[in-house]
Formats: structure tokens, sequence, C-alpha cells
């Protein structure tokens, strides 16, 4: 009680509740407390979440205030919707220090603490991962339990939700929300990367000061001054609260208050179209050798789906990380209208499936069937299952019917093959076993379009991060190009086709067959994406840069990561790192985000990450020799330059040659931008942007250099006019 009183005492700011007296009256102790009249952030949130512009005002109010504090040298400690409140005028203000500790006596902690060693202290949902482990805290921990709140704005519900306490620390610790935009849309992409860098589990990583976070929500606040405010609702309650007496007490007054800034969440809006995805299906048991069908299965019924033109369909790869979640919870999170669910039973009568649609924006099951189909013919249970969403799901979505596609398999051995390749994931050993499975597919199968996309999928992967090199590479595009031969209207297909044109640098052809899929598939995240990427490699970074966008609002799904090398290359690492979380975890997206740490001069969070990737990672190569005391060896050089100028992309190889020059070898990193530009790799504008390369610029072969890049660049540019 006195520790707060002593806390709060000594700051004077407008947005924390002011002090007045602390005193005691009949061997009872007391604070008096400024008089506010409204209510709390946590009532004011039953209603729902806030609107975009009050969000960021919210925000910066009370990152000012924390700023503040911190200045002081106190940290709260306990920040939730319930230790806020919202004043008539549209204030927030901090409340309850109870749990405040200054920074001093926190760093001395092991001498003097004021719970046990180990103990966790606040509210479970709210806490930093060091909170919640227990540990020292300082005021980073603040910063992260002010993103929770902000979280719980802009999306109405908590970060970190959980039925126990357990299951919110597994939450805190182990898992990252979805980004705010995927259940508020018309938040603009800036804010999720913003969430992100403020519930960063690594408190290295996150907003090192309040100050910084509310400059970042400044800035967005201003850029975005030019789109209109939403209205404030008509008043409809009053509260009047005293904060004073014998005990901290939060006494209700009267009955006049404000619902400030109160609206309903807005459904999905795709025009015309009705949104829908298929979540991963769940098998009730039985035979444990088809278990790959609980993906399998969900991936056939969006190609059947995606044929309806009418119906927006959410990418596999989005919804499959929501095996077992609350289909409602699903369906905010990607922002659709429906939600397909399903599960399996394979015993001895065959497999029984039973699918059930789930109408998210009013909270019932609109469709239900049941199937049952024989072990070895999952043909019969493919075109069973399409027959049935042809039946009833479409009726009961409200769209009209469509064709089925043309494509089908003819032999049950190659179909099975093909199910099994579809489940496995792209790293390098279950690529390598769904190569032989697929390969196979297409020899007992060679009219089964679907399956030779499925080869031009794993070829790929085998060719880029599989050692597979250009032969794969080769006959990725021969099966893609052979699928498309028996369905020119395959999506997968479509979309593979266009990046390894873009990334065989064809870019003519890839740019007008990704123009070609934008008018076929205008609210597809996939061709927005396709395009983005066919920009970027002739450095059209602005307008890669709207593509990505758009397919973040359509779908935000890991098959967009790549963007992020968009945004690095035009300097906006806060949007190359919301696009790398998309993929959080992987290979790929450590590598990225330590590129981007490099860039952003964060040297010793780049390097601490950088350390996690593989022993054969250029970058981490690079990056560890070049931070090493001693000075990297002509012969490690070479060992460099050919590692890098066996890549077939030219933009891996480009992706490596600014950590060469920071390193100091100016003649390495001039004679592979030389051979980047002999690949037709637009590294102008680029190069002009990119902060590694200060020194490089000085070099007087750098300005011939940038010469030829200049002109490589207005040649591409003019390929695909």
């Amino acid at each position: 009680f006195r520790r707060e009183a002593r806390a709060a005492s000594a700051l004077n700011h407008p947005n924390i509740c002011t002090i007045y007296e602390i005193g005691e009256f009949e061997g009872q102790p007391f604070i008096a407390m400024e008089y506010i009249e409204g209510e709390s952030l946590a009532e004011r949130l039953r209603h729902g979440r806030l609107p975009g512009n009050v969000l960021l005002d919210l925000s910066m109010q009370l990152a000012d205030a924390l700023s503040a504090a911190h200045a002081a040298g106190i940290i709260h400690r306990d920040l939730k919707p319930a230790n806020l409140f919202l004043t008539n005028r549209g204030q927030i203000k901090i409340l309850d220090f109870g749990l405040a500790k200054t920074i001093s006596a926190e760093a001395d902690a092991t001498r003097r603490r004021d719970t046990s060693a180990g103990s966790v202290v606040g509210t479970v949902a709210y806490m930093s991962p060091e909170q919640a482990r227990g540990e020292s805290i300082d005021h980073r921990s603040d910063l992260f339990s002010l993103g929770t709140v902000m979280y719980e704005m802009a999306t109405g519900h908590q970060a970190f939700a959980g039925n126990t306490p357990a299951t919110s620390f597994d939450h805190i610790l182990n898992h990252d929300p979805p980004p705010p935009s995927r259940t508020s849309p018309e938040l603009p992409p800036e804010v999720d990367a913003i969430m992100a860098k403020a519930l960063e589990k690594d408190r290295d990583l996150r907003y090192q000061s309040a100050a910084d976070l509310r400059a970042d929500l400044a800035r967005l606040r201003r850029d975005s001054d030019s789109h209109p405010r939403h209205s404030v609702a008509t008043p409809k309650r009053r509260y009047g609260v005293a904060l004073a007496a014998i005990v901290i007490a939060l006494v209700v007054l009267g009955t006049a208050g404000i619902a400030l800034y109160k609206r309903e969440s807005p459904a999905p809006d795709e025009g015309k179209l009705r949104t829908i995805a298929v979540m991963p299906f769940s098998s009730l048991g039985g035979d444990r050798s088809r278990d790959y069908l609980r993906l399998a299965l969900p991936n056939e019924i969006i190609t059947v789906l995606t044929y309806n033109r009418s119906l927006a369909v959410r990418p596999f790869a989005s919804s499959a990380r929501f095996a077992d979640h609350d289909p409602h919870e699903v369906g905010k999170a990607l922002n659709v209208g429906s939600v397909l669910t399903g599960n399996y039973r394979d015993d001895s009568s065959g497999v029984n499936v039973t699918l059930e649609a789930v109408d998210v924006t009013r909270d019932r099951v609109v469709w239900r069937e049941s199937l049952t189909f024989p072990h070895g013919d999952l043909i019969s249970g493919r075109e069973e299952l399409a027959a049935r969403i042809r039946q009833g799901l479409f009726a009961a979505l409200g769209v009209a019917d469509s064709t089925l596609p043309a494509d089908r398999p003819n032999n049950r051995e190659a179909y099975a093959l093909y199910l099994e390749s579809l489940a496995a994931s792209q790293d390098r050993e279950p690529n390598a076993k769904a190569l032989a499975s697929i390969r196979r597919a297409v020899a007992l199968d060679p009219s089964f379009a679907s399956a030779w996309a499925e080869l031009g999928r794993r070829e790929y992967y085998d060719s880029r991060y599989g050692g597979g090199g250009d032969a794969a590479m080769r006959l990725s595009e021969a099966a893609t190009n052979r699928a498309l031969s028996l369905d020119p209207d395959l999506l997968p297909a479509a979309h593979r086709r266009i990046i390894n044109e873009t990334e065989r640098t064809h870019y003519g052809a890839a740019h007008r067959h990704a123009r070609e899929l934008m008018q076929q598939r205008p609210r597809s995240a996939e061709a927005h994406f396709a395009l983005s990427y066919v920009l970027r490699y002739v450095g059209q970074l602005e307008d890669s840069a709207r593509e990505c966008n758009r397919a973040y609002e359509l779908d935000a799904s890991s098959g967009l990561r790549s963007c992020a090398a968009t945004f690095l290359d035009l300097g906006d690492f806060r949007r190359s790192h919301m696009f790398t979380a998309l993929d959080r975890g992987s290979e790929w997206a450590r590598q990225v985000e330590a590129l981007v740490l490099i860039h952003e001069g964060k040297a010793a969070a780049a390097m601490a990450l950088t350390e996690s990737l593989p022993a054969g990672s250029a970058v981490r190569r690079t990056l560890l020799r070049c931070a090493a005391a001693n000075p990297i060896t002509p012969s490690e050089w070479s060992d460099i330059e050919r590692g890098l100028l066996v890549l077939d992309d030219p933009e891996q190889l480009f992706r490596n040659i600014d950590l060469i020059a920071s390193c100091g070898n100016d003649d390495l990193a001039i004679r592979l931008y030389r051979e980047t530009i002999a690949r037709r790799y637009s590294i102008y504008p680029p190069i002009d942007h990119d902060p590694l390369l200060q020194r490089l610029r000085q070099n007087p072969a750098y300005a011939a250099m940038r010469d030829e890049a200049i002109r490589l660049h207005e040649q591409l540019v003019a390929e695909i006019k």
C-alpha cells in the first residue's frame, strides 16, 4: 500500500492518476486521489474493439505516461485494462501502482525482494515473458504489457488468453498472437509491425523505450490523419468514480457516463464474394498410416471451392496452423464469414468423414454432412466430397453452383501418393520423401494435372533448399507447364509458373502471366503476391510494396513471407519485420530477420539470431567471420565467393553482397554486384538506400557499377511495359 502511494505520488503526468494525500484514519491507511468521471478500459472493451484512430490516440497517451514513470525510475508491473481509466474527455489514465517497483530496487532484487525468489507478480494474461518466468525485470516489461493492452484495444480480445493460468503462460512464452489486422482489416499494416515489436518475446528485440514506441505511434497517427475519423457514439451512461477513502476504492456515484467510441465489429466485406476457410481435419482414430488425410482432405476441398468464382477461399497455408481451434476464433483471425471443419475415422467400415460449415458472423452451423468411402478408393471419396459440397454447401453459403474441376485422378495408388505429398512440409528431408512419392504418382497417372503441379512445387523446393540446383529447377518448370497444359485454370500451377519465370529472369512472360492471373482472380492473395514478386526483381519497389500490402489484406499467410525483401530494400524495416513474422521460426525467416536487424544497426541482436542458423548458411558464415577479432583470410573469402556463385537465383546472391561490403571487401562486393547485374537482377534502386553500403559508395569503382545497374533497371522496366 505505502509503496503504491509513494510511487504514484512521485509522478505528475496528465495520464497518471494524481495522488493528493497519504494518511491514516482510525488506524486504517488511505490514499486521497484525483476524482475522475468515466469508466475503466476493461468496461469499455466489453463493448468490443476500438476504432483505429482511438486506438492510436490512447496508445500514445499510455506510452507517454510510461515514459514519464520510467524516467522517474518506476516500473508499473501490472498494466491491464482494469488498471486503466477512460475519462469523459477522452483521456486515459494509469491507476493502481500496487505492484510498482523502482528500477533501482528491481536491479537490487537479488538482495532485497518483496516476494520469494522466482515468484511471479502481476496479472498473468498481461505479463511479459521474463515476468512470467519470475526473472528480474526492467522497464521493457511494461512495454510488453502495454503491447497486450494495445492488442486488446485493436482486436477486442486478449493476446494471450487461456482457460487456465498454465495455458496463458504457455501462450506468452511460446506463441505469437495473430496480427491485429486479421481481426480488424481496416487497420493499416504498420499497426501489425508495431504490435509485433511491442510483443517481442526477446526484450532485446522489443521496443527499448516508451518514447520509441510513442514516436512510431505518432508517426503512424500523422500519416493516417488524411483518413476520416470514426464518430463518437451517443453517450449512454455516466459513472462518477471517487478514488479516495479509508482503503483504495472505486465508487460508482451516478448513472451518467459515456460508452466511448462503441462500434460493432464489421462483417467481412469482399464485395459480392463469400469468404471461407477450411481447417485441418481431426482424426478420431483408426489406421494411423493414413494420418496424412487430416491435411490432404482439406486441401482437396479447397481445390473444389476455388473453382467457384463467388467464393474467396483462404489458402490452406493460412488455416493449417489452426488445428483444433474454435471455428469462431479462426473466422475472426482470418477475417472470413464461414469456416469449414471436418473429422474422419479410418476403421473397418471404411473412411468415415463428417463435414460442418459454421457461419461465424451469425454464430450458427449452416451445413452438416457425413459420408463413408472404401479404404482403397480415395478417388471415389474425392468425387463424393465434391458432389456433396456442390449439392449442399454452395446453397448453404448462398452461392451458385459451379462446374467441377476438369482435372481428376485416374489411378488409386497415384492419388494416395499425391495426398501424402500434399501433407508433407517443405523442409529438406520431408520434401525429399514427398518428391519420391509424387514422382511415382505422375508416372502412374500422367494425366492428373494436380499431381504435376505438386511435382513442380516439390522440385522447386529441392532446387532452392535441397541442393537440387538448376537441374531441379528445370524439372519444376517442365512439371508446371505440363500441369497447365492439362488444366489451364489450375491456380497453384499458374502461381508456380510466375515464380519460376521470375527467378529465371524471363520478366516479360512472368509479368504478362501475373497480369492475366490478376484479371482472372482479383481477390486472390497469391495473384497479388506473384505480381509483387516480378516487380521486385525488376526494381519497381513501390509497385511491389503496393501488391504485397494488398495480398496481406486479403490473406496474411506464410506464403507472402518474401515480401519482407521488398520492404527491406525500401528501408521500411517495420514492414519487413511484419512479413518475416508470417513465417516466424523457420530457417528462412531467421536469416532474413538477421539481415533486417543488421540494416537497422542492431548488430548484437543480429549476431545472436545468426548463431541459430545452420553452419552452411552464407549469412551466418559471413556475419560471424566478419565479427571475429581475426580478419577473414583470402582463402576464406574465396570460399565465400564460390558458395555464392553457385546460387541459381540472382536474388539469393544479391542478399549477401552488402554484408561483404560492410566487412570491408570492396573488390569482392563490386565483382559480385556486377555478376548480379549480368544475371539480370535489378540491384538499382536498392543500392542507393542500403545503409551497409555507405563506405562502398566512396569507392571509385562504385559509380561505374551503379551506372551499369541503372541501365539494366531501365531495360528491365521496358521489358514489362
